[in-house]
């Protein structure tokens, strides 16, 4: 059904609008369409809810279809840049522009260097999962980063078991790591 205006007349009680109950009556009618569309989730003359929306340009409104093949700006999942890092010499490289990074620690860390720091005016987050090899006890250390207290980094010294540190950065001098979570097995 079209919507339906009600004729109100060149001034008011001029006689020439709507008598008031052919004005109810379209009200009535309007209403009865907009609560029977809504409460079935579907818009006028569909079976189910595919993509429709009300739109209004000020003088009329009307149905229009959504595109979603075409959307501009839509939202897309995009897949995670991960990386896998090695020991060597007790030094590990954490690559600031990868989201995870991989660790097995096969022997302690004693130093983390950062490559791709953001520039100023940017930030990062880097998720780097820590590994213990089948030796365990491994432990990880280092500078150049903040941690909560000044109390370093801790690490789940369990054979095989799991922990994860996140460094933030939010420009090549000022890096801050949290330990997200240990003992993950």
């Amino acid at each position: 059904m079209a919507q339906q205006t009600i004729n109100i007349g060149a001034a008011a009680n001029d006689g020439t609008g709507d008598p008031i109950r052919s004005a109810f009556t379209k009200v009535n009618s309007n209403f009865t369409e907009l609560y029977e569309h809504d409460a079935n989730n579907v818009l006028p003359g569909q079976t189910g809810n595919s993509g429709k929306y009300l739109t209004t340009d000020g003088t009329s409104t009307s149905w229009g279809t959504i595109d979603y093949a075409n959307l501009v700006n839509k939202p897309t999942l995009q897949p995670v840049d991960t990386a896998t890092a090695a020991i060597s010499s007790g030094a590990v490289v954490v690559d600031l522009s990868k989201a995870i990074i991989k660790v097995t620690l096969t022997e302690n860390i004693t130093s983390i260097t950062f490559t791709n720091a953001p520039v100023a005016g940017k930030s990062s987050s880097t998720l780097v999962v820590l590994t213990q090899d089948g030796t365990g006890s491994r432990t990880v250390a280092g500078t150049g980063f903040l941690t909560a207290s000044g109390l370093g980094l801790s690490v789940s010294s369990a054979i095989n078991s799991v922990s994860l540190i996140s460094f933030l950065a939010y420009d090549a001098s000022n890096i801050i790591a949290f330990n997200v979570g240990q003992d993950y097995q």
